[in-house]
């Protein structure tokens, strides 16, 4: 009778901390990580990689009680150096599956854009004129 006593608190225990957790994922870690003050940090991140001008409005991470979690992205902006537009979305929104992580699998789970507006050309050679980046 002892034995059952230890291992009910046990998993009690363990059934509260992992309630807690699981309310920090989904109410706390969108609220105390802005990623707006990173915002120069991305910018600089992607000019280096792609030599494109990013832009966006507001950057905010969001989860869901299915353990997904994503950023949303309001007024996107994609241009070339010279200040042409790419690509302008009025919110976007991708969000990955955490569970899979686990077996070092990246399982995309949504993905979702608004109002896309994309301008490309096409070269004399016949590509697109992105891919000079």
């Amino acid at each position: 009778m002892n034995i059952f006593i230890k291992y009910k608190t046990v998993l009690i225990s363990t059934a509260s901390l992992l309630l807690v957790l699981y309310a920090a994922f989904l109410f706390v870690l969108p609220n105390v990580i802005n990623i707006n003050n990173y915002k120069k940090d991305i910018q600089k991140l992607v000019y280096d990689n792609v030599k494109l001008n990013f832009d966006f409005e507001n950057i905010k991470i969001v989860t869901t009680p299915t353990l997904k979690a994503g950023v949303n992205v309001k007024g996107v902006k994609l241009a070339y150096p010279s200040g042409k537009d790419i690509l302008t979305l009025k919110e976007a929104e991708a969000k990955i599956s955490l569970l899979p992580l686990f077996l070092k699998t990246v399982k995309v789970a949504d993905v979702y854009a608004d109002t896309p507006v994309i301008s490309l050309q096409m070269q004399k050679d016949g590509q697109l004129d992105i891919v000079d980046y």
